[in-house]
């Protein structure tokens, strides 16, 4: 395969040189021979080594053979950028570029029997279009291309240097698409179309229509993709990419979009860059329709001067591994990732991954690098979610406030990862963690059967362990949308730093709770109660405690100058002794109200 230097040119290694000999006759294949004009005017020239072809604006020709030597090159002259012409090879013999292809105007070539740019050509045209997949002349001059192949078409497979003008387009289409070159469309976009119909409403690729018709359809890219201010599209029955995805700014603009989906597994292979920075971040989209959405490589979407962009990363199953970077961060803001789905999987419009992983040494960030609000970061899944690595979405270090995070899923869930929702001038953000049912105890993520992105998870699996919590910089809500139980001490030394903890069915408190000056919220729907000792000490912290009956009799509770707020909507409240300087208020509205025998109330504003 290719390999790059720093200033971008493409080094021929052993292996791209013997798959460009394989092709024997095609590789040493002399110009373009056989033409037969079918729509439009052409007037075919050839000096030397180099054939001019000058055609009328969409121009069919169609051509006995069409490659280019080593040491060849044809030129197409037309009337303008917008001028195409559609060259159509019908003797049955695969398409080798192997020397130079320019224009002026957009060219399309079209080859069943497949395409080679070979190791060091050259393809330098307005835009270009190639495929193996059919298209009716009707269509290409109305406008409309309608690519449709069968069992018999061939691959294409770019070796050399596929290159535009400001603003054109590059368009690969064929059942399988292999680049380990370059290809550059500045300000405009790039498209490889793996599948067997493929359908482009105009030659700006708008009203694109794409259909897999076999997971063997496929796209691998090994070397560069670069559209800096534009669009790199990349559609597969899989998908594989090994190399560089470009879609930066030009100059001070927005970073661009970069699209990488596939009906199967998509894999972004350690190494592999994927970036669509700018003065504002652009996005990145990552999909697996039915199969993994796997990531191993540096994604990035940062702004430099504005605000960070956008990166998701979907599938039924999504699998962020090794040594991953996940980058939405910007000057004014973070931006936004989302690994398996949108916020507690509520948005219709971003698919819910039916697992997810995340593994420990990989960084997720949406920072304000310099003043305003950190990010939004969601790991989620309908599944189980498994979190090992580290998230960050910061306030900015001249202003703003701390970001909000969610990792989470409808199932099981373990984290024992690390979080920085931190505000060096400004409030701190929070982390959700919200399974099906939570647990927090000390011998959380330590189970070895479980720190896998396969395994399934044992009954009664522990979510999260305190000393997790506590190194937790930020504010804590812990939600379970069925039961929780906190098992062991729970510590949040950060100043003001809060928990929440809130049950859709049961809370159960066996250990105590302290807080530096934060708040204490626990709430149930049914029941909340205690089965071992359970002091909570805020320092100043508000405790507030809502449940349909509460059954704390072995919780004290030291507020300071907190306030105290405990309501039982629809049965008895009983809590041991409560002790604050702010006010208190103990409301029973269906039960007893009572304190454990030998317990007092204790309240400067009672």
């Amino acid at each position: 395969m290719a390999t790059r230097s720093k200033y971008g040119m493409v080094r021929v290694s052993k292996l791209a040189l013997a798959v460009s000999l394989a092709f024997n006759g095609a590789a040493q294949a002399a110009l373009p021979t056989g033409a037969q004009v079918a729509s439009g005017s052409a007037q075919i020239g050839t000096v030397g080594n180099t054939m001019t072809v000058t055609n009328s604006p969409s121009a069919i020709i169609n051509w006995q053979s069409f490659s280019i030597g080593q040491s060849e090159a044809v030129k197409f002259v037309q009337q303008s950028a917008s001028s195409s012409v559609l060259n159509r090879v019908v003797g049955g013999q695969m398409s080798a570029i192997m020397g130079r292809l320019t224009s002026n105007g957009q060219v399309l070539l079209i080859n069943p029997a497949g395409v080679l740019v070979g190791a060091g050509a050259v393809v330098d045209t307005a835009s270009f279009f190639a495929s193996t997949l059919k298209i009716l002349d009707q269509d290409f001059l109305a406008g409309k291309l309608k690519f449709q192949g069968d069992a018999d078409s061939g691959k294409i497979t770019n070796q050399g240097w596929i290159r535009t003008g400001y603003g054109g387009q590059v368009v690969l289409i064929a059942p399988n698409i292999e680049n380990s070159g370059i290809i550059q469309a500045p300000g405009g976009k790039i498209l490889l179309a793996a599948g067997k119909k493929v359908t482009l409403g105009t030659l700006d690729m708008d009203g694109l229509g794409f259909e897999v018709q076999a997971p063997t359809d496929s796209a691998l890219n090994l070397g560069q993709l670069i559209a800096d201010g534009g669009v790199v599209q990349v559609f597969a029955g899989s998908l594989k990419h090994s190399g560089d995805i470009r879609a930066n700014a030009l100059t001070r603009d927005s970073g661009g979009e970069i699209v990488l989906k596939a009906r199967g597994d998509v894999e972004l292979t350690t190494g592999s860059t994927t970036v669509a920075n700018g003065r504002t971040g652009g996005t990145i989209r990552i999909e697996s329709e039915t199969g993994t959405a796997r990531v191993a490589g540096d994604v990035s979407a940062t702004g430099s001067s504005s605000a960070g962009g956008g990166i998701d990363v979907l599938g039924e199953k999504v699998v962020l591994t090794g040594n991953a970077t996940l980058d939405a961060s910007g000057a004014t803001g973070g931006g936004v990732i989302r690994a398996g789905g949108d916020w507690q999987g509520s948005n219709p419009d971003v698919k819910n991954a039916q697992s997810a992983f995340v593994g420990a040494g990989v960084t997720l960030k949406a920072d304000a690098t310099d003043q305003g609000d950190g990010g939004k970061i969601v790991v989620w899944s309908d599944g189980d979610t498994r979190f090992l690595g580290s998230l960050s979405a910061q306030g900015g270090p001249n202003g703003g406030n701390g970001g909000n995070a969610e990792v989470s899923g409808k199932g099981d869930l373990l984290f024992i990862g690390g979080a920085n929702l931190g505000a060096p001038k400004g409030t701190a953000g929070s982390l959700l963690l919200d399974p099906l049912d939570l647990f927090v105890d000390d011998v959380g993520g330590l189970n070895p059967s479980i720190i896998d992105e396969n395994t399934d998870f044992p009954d009664h699996a522990v979510t999260v362990a305190p000393a997790t919590l506590a190194a937790i910089v930020g504010n804590v809500t812990l939600y379970a949308s069925r039961d929780m139980r906190l098992n062991s001490l729970i510590t949040l030394a950060g100043a003001g730093q809060g928990l929440a903890a809130n049950a859709g069915r049961d809370l159960q408190i066996g250990a105590g709770i302290t807080t530096n000056n934060g708040a204490v919220s626990l709430t149930a729907t049914r029941n909340l109660s205690t089965f071992a000792s359970s002091p909570i000490a805020t320092a100043g912290g508000d405790v507030t405690l809502t449940a349909q009956s509460i059954s704390a009799g072995s919780m004290t509770i030291a507020a300071g100058a907190g306030a105290v707020n405990a309501t039982s909507s629809a049965g008895s409240l009983s809590l041991g002794a409560v002790s604050s300087s702010g006010s208190v208020a103990m409301t029973s509205t269906g039960g007893n109200l009572s304190l454990a025998s030998g317990s007092n109330i204790t309240s400067a504003g009672a």
